[in-house]
């Protein structure tokens, strides 16, 4: 998790010195516009995952037929609806819904806690549980 958040945070700090340096070269008569580097939240847990496993060549980083099961079982609220961890829901009901929102605030404050199960190539090796 620090990895992906590390890279978004230097990805919009090396935006930004791209931002200031398009900005003096806009004066130049050869300047060109700015391309953004940055990257979201999105994009960064899909490079830790399916990106990256195609980058490499190798059939994992999703769930599919045929794929190894390589997984995480994330927990982000209790059964009585209490965030896990770092987490508050303060919304949270019996009906609550895990939406895209939540899932940014576990990428964003979660941790080791809300980590429950790990498998690697289809072999339990972490249960949180036990």
């Amino acid at each position: 998790m620090s990895a992906m958040r590390s890279a978004v945070s230097t990805s919009r700090m090396r935006d930004g010195n791209l931002r200031e340096a398009n900005l003096e070269a806009v004066n130049e008569p050869s300047g060109a516009p700015h391309t953004n580097v940055s990257i979201d939240w999105k994009e960064a847990l899909f490079l830790a995952t399916q990106g990256g496993a195609n980058a490499l060549g190798l059939m994992t980083g999703c769930l599919k037929p045929g794929s190894p099961f390589d997984a995480q079982r994330i927990d982000l609220i209790t059964e009585n609806h209490h965030g896990v961890g770092p987490l508050d829901f303060f919304d949270a009901t019996g009906d609550f819904e895990i939406d895209e929102d939540a899932v940014e605030k576990w990428w964003c404050l979660g941790d080791n806690r809300n980590r429950r199960s790990v498998w690697i190539q289809g072999r339990q090796v972490y249960n949180a549980d036990v």
